[in-house]
């Protein structure tokens, strides 16, 4: 697992573990229910540490 930096959206801040690649997308299930959708960028080549970016919220209740 590795460790990724929630650079913005509704889980600013939260770091998380994930099996990822750089540009999948990820649907992290919020406190409210809600689904949000984050687009990982893995920073190696860069230097910098794992980043999940946000891309909006899917309204469903599922994690399909």
């Amino acid at each position: 697992m590795d460790q990724w930096q929630v650079v913005d959206g509704p889980l600013k801040g939260e770091v998380v573990a994930l099996e990822g690649n750089d540009r999948e997308q990820f649907k992290l299930r919020l406190d409210d229910g809600r689904v949000a959708i984050y687009s990982a960028h893995t920073g190696k080549h860069y230097g910098i540490p794992n980043q999940l970016l946000f891309v909006g919220i899917d309204v469903s209740d599922r994690l399909v």
